[in-house]
């Protein structure tokens, strides 16, 4: 037992470290610190209760640059520390009343839903310490980096080269010039801050200990529901918390992808890959070099001040095999015009370098609606002298047809949706109640292979037009008049009582995809998901989307989403760069990217990862360690009928009348509402809004 305690200990943080020295998180993730920081921050509190990070990186670059005094880098890193330290003590005292009111909570009164929520509750402070924790020590590091603080050791082999996958494909700006005496008092300045994080709320044993807190919970549910087996309430909670969306990354890790491989195999041919990106959609470009093992190529890709794209490329990709990167979308920096352009400036470049091949890679193509922009488009990038395009999934395959003489390969997804969905529907044990649902009679085809690999049910929306005066006939009004034609949207399935999977391919508008989920609801669906494999998002989808009755909206990381995640919470981005790797792997070696999809070559799962999305299970962040104990039928009898959401409002310890003592209830009980409930909402003080 002693051993037991002193796991949970280590695990929930209540260990402490030296003074002066930081503590370190060791995370499995492989995406960037932004991404992943956008990925596990808590949306009902907001990122203004978190470290600015975005706004602190952009800081160091200016310090480098001279731009910007270090002193007011400073000031605004201790800024960020208040706020971060006046937020969580609020939820440390809301928690720590939390907890004593559960506590104090008579036995026969007590629920599984109170112990459940208090607990999910304190997980949720749990990860904000860490992912702070972990936003400071990464804008240090940066700083470091940056400002020559940290000493350079040469690396050879396999290091040297995954150092090289780090390097920004855009040249750095000149480093500040410091003196010996300067580099060793910011070395000792940001050794102090990292003590000051530290003594404010990571190992200050005055503060909240959330491992006995979580120790105590694990006692009293086995006393109360569990006949004393604290392994087994222990393993409850965790599934209960796994189960919670607050624990599951928005932003899917790309070596949870069903293509992800742990190693290429890799046939070299006579010239090498070279990997170009625009500004589309860096992070996919990034995370694609991870996949193969190679460096994206230096080149500067901006604007000039009038406006015109300036494109330099600045290693030597003479005789190579080129790639060039570039989602053709719009976005809050960059316009369509203007990624087209990069785009096309970057396949010019590159044939007046001597490239030997060059590969368009366009996760995402505009005007796949409009036949006549999209083969003006198409003409442009076969002018520009492309020997090979990819790209993912377009809504019409003869789309193809319009790059003539050009070697055109459109890749599938769908792979990626069945995994993400056959992993939800094995821990929510949804069985065979899941529905497909097209959104469109002319996509029925696409919804029915994902119904297939799921095992699930089909269904379709059509619409019809009805002539009015045959409905006023049969109403019996056929005086005073004036007769014309109606849509008319019905339902082919059964969608009564299902867990109903809408599947497309771009979310544009997203008007459509409304009317359906809207349709589908007053059908009888009971839980409703969006899933598309372009997500752009224009005009009011983000509204439409958040107002309706979608669970999640699924989507890929073909189009950036960094933005647009932080408004939506619905939102879930599934990585479809192991894919691309693959392909571009395959097309270097002129081996056959058809091969990919075959069931021999297409069932790469990662061993690590049982159920993806849940921190418990993904490499991505081990945010809570489940000590040794899988889901059993024990732990499944435990929470049959728990209804997830019901935790998220905070609101179980309120007392109400209309809760009876043999429902578990507490009429007789007249305690205060706890405080963490408003927290929980994200109703955060005018401190924090301000």
């Amino acid at each position: 037992k002693l051993q037991f305690l002193y796991l949970i200990g280590c695990w929930a943080g209540g260990g402490t470290a030296s003074r002066g020295t930081p503590r370190t998180h060791t995370t499995h993730t492989t995406m960037k610190f932004g991404q992943q920081f956008l990925s596990e921050f808590n949306q009902e509190w907001g990122l203004d209760v978190y470290v600015d990070y975005r706004h602190l990186k952009k800081l160091v670059y200016d310090c480098r640059s001279g731009a910007l005094s270090i002193d007011m880098f400073f000031d605004a890193l201790d800024r960020s520390l208040s706020t971060v330290s006046m937020f969580l003590k609020q939820l440390e005292t809301s928690f720590e009343d939390l907890v004593q009111t559960v506590v104090d909570t008579p036995g026969p009164q007590l629920t599984k839903e109170d112990i459940f929520m208090c607990y999910n509750n304190g997980k949720c402070i749990h990860n904000y310490q860490k992912l702070n924790e972990e936003a400071f020590q990464k804008i240090i590091k940066k700083f470091h980096k940056n400002m020559g603080l940290r000493k350079q050791k040469p690396q050879q082999g396999k290091k040297q080269q995954e150092s090289d996958v780090d390097m920004k494909h855009t040249p750095e700006e000149p480093m500040l010039e410091l003196s010996s005496r300067e580099k060793t008092e910011l070395r000792i300045r940001t050794e102090e801050f990292l003590e000051t994080v530290e003594e404010a709320y990571f190992v200050n044993p005055d503060k909240l200990d959330l491992g006995k807190s979580f120790q105590i919970l694990y006692v009293l549910y086995a006393d109360c529901f569990a006949q004393g087996d604290e392994l087994l309430a222990q393993s409850v909670l965790e599934k209960v918390w796994s189960m919670d969306p607050r624990s599951q990354p928005r932003i899917v890790d790309y070596v949870d992808a069903h293509f992800y491989k742990q190693k290429l195999t890799k046939r070299e041919s006579h010239y090498a890959i070279r990997l170009i990106s625009g500004n589309g959609n860096r992070n996919l470009a990034h995370n694609i070099s991870r996949c193969l093992g190679l460096p994206l190529t230096q080149a500067k890709v901006g604007e000039h001040v009038n406006g015109e794209v300036k494109l330099q490329i600045l290693d030597n990709i003479r005789g190579d095999d080129v790639f060039v990167f570039q989602s053709c979308t719009s976005s809050e920096t960059q316009s369509l015009a203007q990624a087209q352009m990069e785009m096309l400036f970057m396949i010019h470049t590159a044939r007046l370098a001597s490239a030997s091949r060059i590969t368009a890679v366009l996760p995402y193509m505009a005007y796949q609606n409009h036949k006549q922009q999209m083969q003006a488009f198409a003409q442009m990038v076969q002018k520009m002298g492309v020997d090979r395009v990819l790209t993912v999934d377009m809504i019409q395959g003869q789309i193809q047809g319009y790059f003539e003489n050009t070697p055109f390969d459109n890749v599938k997804v769908n792979l990626e949706f069945v995994k993400y969905f056959k992993d939800k529907i094995n821990a929510f044990d949804w069985g065979t109640d899941v529905c497909v649902v097209s959104p469109r009679s002319n996509a029925v085809e696409r919804a029915k292979q994902l119904a297939d690999d799921l095992g699930a049910g089909l269904a379709t929306v059509i619409r019809r037009r009805r002539e009015e005066e045959q409905e006023a006939r049969e109403e019996g009004a056929l005086e005073g008049k004036t007769w014309g034609f109606k849509e008319v949207s019905e339902i082919v399935g059964d969608v009564k009582g299902k867990v109903c999977i809408i599947f497309s391919c771009i979310v544009d508008e997203g008007e459509n995809l409304r009317k359906v989920a809207d349709i589908i609801s007053q059908a009888g669906a009971t839980r409703i998901f969006a899933a598309a494999v372009h997500g752009v998002f224009a005009g009011e989808a983000l509204t439409r989307l958040m107002t309706g009755p979608f669970e999640e909206v699924v989507v890929t990381d073909t189009i950036c989403h960094d933005d647009i995640i932080q408004r939506c919470p619905q939102l879930r981005v599934l990585p479809v760069a192991p894919l691309l790797a693959e392909c571009i792997d395959r097309i270097h070696s002129e081996a056959s990217v058809g091969a990919v999809f075959k069931p021999a070559a297409a069932t790469h799962f990662n061993p690590n990862s049982s159920v993806r999305g849940t921190p418990n299970d993904t490499p991505s962040r081990k945010r809570s360690q489940n000590l040794g104990h899988s889901p059993s039928f024990e732990v499944m009898e435990h929470i049959a009928g728990l209804d997830i959401q019901s935790l998220r409002k905070g609101s179980s310890l309120d007392p109400s009348p209309a809760m009876s003592p043999t429902a578990g209830g507490r009429s007789g009980r007249g305690s205060p509402k706890s405080p963490l409930a408003g927290l929980m909402k994200g109703q955060v003080g005018a401190t924090f809004s301000s």
